[in-house]
């Protein structure tokens, strides 16, 4: 049985309640500091109602047994993006409605807000996807007969609009406001010859660039979570690769290496963070007449630039990690304007070399 007691060391109120640990053994666990005894009851009716696992229970109660359920199988960033994503954005809604009493209409009217709000069509989609998971979780495990979001409808779209790059040209621009920072000129050349992720590239350590073989190991991704950086796997399974690169670059590389003073060969060589990045990029862009854009906009360079070359889109998507090619497809095909004309004119020719 559960309890509520004044504790006379704090003059506080602590619960003591009951939890099974992973081997589904009963303990006792206090719950501490609550300045009136109205605020532990209410906290010890919410607590019972999460382990009953009533779908009456709040909103906002059920989104930390769906966080508490998922944070053991997803990656850091993954997990505090979703939880960041549910707080800011969902949970304000919804939070004080019972889950079982979300309507449709209510759910429109969410999605109307976010219309409303002139958030990008992506992003759009992306919190609507947000609040479908968690009631097909409810479904799947929970019982709740449906999922309202399904019946509401999507909104937003999947992809954005076509992506902004530096061609060649304007990347030679670009790189030559870099030319008196090493390390700034260094990281964009890594980022325009490889097509790599920023957390990837700034977590590349002395052991995964390989000059005489010409290669970079790309097996960890740096990731600030809550201030803090970590390192954890890349995106996907198939993010771990090897990208091989030219000559100029590995040269490039192999200097900017010897610059170091005794660098440890399992720390990362640069300590630039992302917005240092950023804002480099920024400037760098503005005294060449160019349009600031995203770091991002590199690995959409060195995407477009391979594509000017004609390599094959599976190798491409290789190269850049990707874990299906159709997301290669889907973010890059509107760089093939010409390949249906091709197509088209090679049958054309080989009809006519029939008759």
């Amino acid at each position: 049985m559960a309890s509520i007691t004044l504790n006379p060391k704090t003059k506080k109120y602590d619960v003591q309640f009951r939890v099974k640990d992973a081997m589904g053994n009963c303990k006792k666990s206090t719950k501490r500091g609550f300045k009136r005894k109205s605020d532990a009851k209410k906290w010890l009716n919410e607590y019972e109602l999460k382990k009953s696992e009533n779908l009456s229970m709040k909103f906002s109660d059920y989104v930390d047994v769906y966080l508490e359920d998922l944070q053991p199988r997803l990656r850091k960033t993954t997990y505090e993006t979703k939880r960041t994503y549910l707080r800011v954005h969902i949970t304000p809604f919804f939070g004080n409605y019972g889950l079982d009493d979300i309507s449709v209409s209510m759910v429109r009217k969410w999605q109307n807000q976010l219309i409303e709000r002139g958030y990008s069509e992506t992003y759009q989609k992306t919190l609507n996807n947000q609040l479908s998971a968690l009631f097909n979780h409810a479904v799947a495990y929970y019982g709740l007969k449906n999922n309202p979001v399904r019946i509401a409808g999507s909104i937003g779209k999947e992809h954005g609009d076509e992506v902004e790059f530096y061609t060649k040209e304007e990347f030679d621009r670009l790189i030559e406001q870099t030319m008196n920072n090493q390390t700034v000129y260094t990281i964009f050349m890594t980022f325009y010859w490889t097509g790599m992720r920023l957390g990837e590239l700034r977590a590349l350590t002395p052991n995964d660039i390989h000059i005489d073989e010409k290669y970079i190991d790309v097996n960890k991704s740096l990731q600030v979570v809550k201030g803090k950086e970590i390192i954890t796997d890349p995106k996907t399974p198939k993010s771990k690769r090897k990208i091989t690169i030219p000559d100029f670059l590995a040269a490039i590389l192999k200097e900017y290496m010897d610059s170091l003073y005794n660098p440890n060969p399992n720390k990362p060589i640069f300590r630039m963070s992302k917005g240092a990045i950023h804002h480099a990029l920024k400037t760098s862009a503005v005294k060449a007449g160019l349009k600031p854009l995203r770091i991002h906009a590199f690995r959409h360079a060195h995407a477009a630039y391979l594509i000017e070359m004609q390599v094959p889109i599976l190798a491409i998507s290789n190269r850049l990690g990707h874990e299906k090619i159709q997301t290669t497809m889907n973010t890059y095909g509107h760089l093939y304007p010409n390949k249906q004309r091709q197509i088209a004119d090679a049958i054309e020719a080989r009809v006519k070399g029939e008759f």
